[in-house]
């Protein structure tokens, strides 16, 4: 780093200035030392963050578990824990944030707000930490990031090599529903819920909407039907919910009259995420297994509501609700669910790159890492998602090289895996031009 430029710096009169933007750094010099401030939009004051050194010598090295860095800064999470982020000037800051998160093993949605926080934090000069430090996670001074797809950083890669791979236009519809079998399942599951959740469905319902909908005859199911099945799907036992499941995920993808009515589209995408938010605090439980088949059909469900034009906006405006859920699916070695959650991650990539919008895409890269490491030793589970995962992995590519940077050093290491899993000619074709990326 160049040396300071002590006297050209301003003094402590610079702080009755109001800042630009919510975290913007600046530095002054008190008597004969330099200080960093960072803006607080929130009390519209600046806040200390440390002393500034001017140089990156070997006395200003911080020991971290036994290695040297440039900076270490102390995290306080939400539950308390503190837990220490080592970073060298030298790193790609969303590789040091992406180690620190799978290190502590924290959501992934934390990764924007954590470079951001390092790039701040580190720009122009080397920073001592003080007990006034605000960090990335917690607390009222924490540095909200502008969205990534608008960002100047000035990190590059020499992996930007270029690929005949076109970024798709069209979504991916899961619609394998066997509605006789759902019929059968329904009628059954009917028999054992209590009197009080079956109150707007009878076997007649479910008789008219399964025959009505095997005939493509969607127009003729009318809202006391449609609720019958809605409520179903979200009310009923876990362990029963999944043919009504089966049959709204491919209602919506037909978006019939009844489920255009105004907040309907709000009200499937809520109920089902607090459904799969339910079940992901705890997937490795034994109870897990028979709630399994209605996680997937969540999951097939929210990703036809992006299919179908008509409610994409209700499932992005809770994309890190549904990328929490995702990332803690990962490690399930089920192929079904597997499949649904890469295609679910595709029709979001899509339709953030035809909005212009890319605050999901780093957690994209760290769910489709995890699927893949995760499941590196199970071609079964990991061969029916690989169109899906190689799809969306080429869509954030091709946004640019901080992209690249973040797909060849998470997903990079793992490659070979979705190589070997690969069973026809289109997919190895496709792998031949996003491999390209890693």
């Amino acid at each position: 780093m160049d040396k300071l430029d002590v006297e050209s710096l301003p003094g402590v009169e610079r702080l009755s200035q109001p800042g630009k933007k919510n975290g913007e750094i600046i530095t002054i010099k008190e008597n004969f030392t330099v200080f960093a401030y960072q803006w607080d939009d929130n009390s519209k004051e600046w806040k200390k963050v440390g002393e500034v050194v001017d140089s990156q010598g070997s006395e200003s090295k911080k020991v971290y578990e036994g290695k040297e860095y440039d900076y270490v800064f102390d995290v306080e999470l939400e539950d308390g824990r503190p837990l220490k982020l080592p970073y060298n000037v030298s790193e790609n800051p969303y590789m040091a944030a992406q180690n620190f998160i799978n290190r502590n093993e924290l959501p992934p949605y934390y990764l924007d707000q954590i470079a951001n926080f390092v790039m701040q934090n580190t720009e122009g000069a080397q920073l001592t930490q003080t007990a006034d430090f605000s960090d990335p996670i917690t607390g009222a001074h924490r540095y909200i990031p502008e969205p990534v797809g608008k960002s100047n950083s000035s990190y590059s890669s020499n992996n930007a090599t270029v690929s005949d791979f076109v970024v798709p236009t069209n979504y991916k519809a899961m619609s394998s529903t066997n509605f006789e079998g759902v019929r059968k399942k329904l009628l059954q599951f009917i028999e054992s819920v209590d009197e009080n959740l079956k109150e707007n469905i009878t076997p007649e319902i479910i008789d008219s909407v399964c025959t009505n909908a095997s005939s493509g005859k969607w127009e003729s199911i009318d809202s006391a039907q449609a609720e019958a099945i809605i409520t179903s799907s979200f009310s009923w036992p876990p362990e029963y919910r999944f043919p009504a499941l089966d049959l709204l995920g491919a209602m919506v993808l037909e978006w019939t009259q009844p489920l255009a009515q105004d907040g309907m589209s709000n009200r499937i995408c809520d109920s089902t995420i607090l459904a799969l938010e339910t079940a992901a605090l705890e997937p490795q439980s034994s109870n897990f297994k028979s709630v399994l088949g209605g996680v997937r059909l969540c999951v097939r469900l929210l990703s036809n509501m992006l299919y179908q034009q008509k409610s994409r906006t209700s499932v992005w405006s809770s994309l890190q609700a549904v990328l929490t859920i995702l990332y803690r699916f990962t490690n399930i070695p089920n192929a079904s669910l597997q499949t649904s959650v890469a295609n679910l991650l595709y029709n979001l990539t899509l339709y953030g790159e035809e909005t212009g919008q890319a605050e999901h895409a780093f957690d994209v890269i760290t769910i489709i890492k995890e699927i893949v490491s995760n499941n590196s030793n199970n071609p079964k589970t990991l061969a029916p998602a690989v169109n899906s995962l190689l799809l969306t992995t080429g869509i954030l590519a091709k946004k640019g090289s901080l992209y690249r940077d973040a797909i060849k050093q998470g997903i990079g290491s793992s490659a070979q895996s979705l190589e070997s899993v690969i069973a026809n000619p289109q997919d190895q074709e496709l792998y031949g031009q996003v491999s390209k990326f890693f």
